[in-house]
This record gives structure tokens, C-alpha cells and sequence, in this order.
């Protein structure tokens, strides 16, 4: 079909018949409205892009980061404990399946361990800090 310069004999036109065209468009991107405007003479209804909020952690994640932060504490103050809290950090690393992300397979030795909780403490703070969408505006 046609792109520019639509008759009623076309398929937009004809489907459309009398009905108006509403578009609902986000305004990040105007060549997309203006196209549609020219297009199928659409009333382009405008809005917001959605409000971004911070991804943050929860459930395992948000345990799992606990978990690191008593990690740090214990290595220092009683590295008696580490073995458990050790064991504990990697049965919540295979419940978040967080293993696959990581490219680890098995729990790393004691003298990895250190190495590889920096690795989880990166990668939770990259999830935490990532911006999505919080909700969508309300048109009318």
C-alpha cells in the first residue's frame, strides 16, 4: 500500500471509515507521531515517558546482600564463623540462580571465597542501581 497521500479507496482509510484514529504516543520519539499524523490522519494523544525508579534488591537478593555484609564482619571479627556463613552465601547464590550470571558452577575454595563475594558485592550493586520503569502515566 501507499504510505503518503491515502484516498478513502485505501485500506486505512476504508477500515477506518468515519471512526477517529487516536494514537496514544510517548513523546521521547516525534518522528513516530508525526508519521502517524501523515499516515492515517491520526489524533496523536501525547505522554510522558514513565517515571524511572531504581531497581533496589528483595527477597533472595536483598538477604544474599545481608549476607555478604556479615561476611565481612565475621572474616574480621571471628573467622571461625566464615565456613557457615560461606555455605549460607552460596545456598542463596543457587536459590537466585545468580551461579548462571556469574559464570560459576561450583562453590569456589576458602582462598577464592574472598574474591568471588567482591564479585557478588559488584554485580547486586549494578542491579541495585539500574533504572526501570515505576508505573505507567494515565491518559484522560
Amino acid at each position: 500500500g501507499k504510505g503518503l497521500g491515502l484516498s478513502a479507496g485505501c485500506a486505512p482509510d476504508a477500515v477506518l471509515g468515519d471512526l477517529p484514529l487516536i494514537y496514544p504516543f510517548i513523546v521521547n520519539d516525534p518522528g513516530e507521531g508525526t508519521q502517524a499524523k501523515r499516515r492515517g490522519h491520526a489524533t496523536v494523544v501525547d505522554h510522558l515517558v514513565p517515571p524511572m525508579a531504581r531497581a533496589d534488591t528483595y527477597g533472595d537478593l536483598a538477604k544474599l546482600e545481608q549476607l555478604l555484609d556479615e561476611y565481612a564482619l565475621v572474616s574480621d571479627l571471628d573467622p571461625t564463623k566464615a565456613p557457615a556463613v560461606r555455605a549460607q552465601i552460596w545456598t542463596l547464590v543457587k536459590a537466585a540462580e545468580l551461579h548462571h550470571d556469574l559464570h560459576v558452577d561450583d562453590q569456589p575454595d576458602d582462598d577464592d571465597f574472598d574474591e568471588f563475594v567482591m564479585h557478588i558485592d559488584g554485580y547486586l550493586c549494578e542491579i541495585k542501581d539500574v533504572q526501570i520503569r515505576d508505573g505507567l502515566h494515565v491518559l484522560g
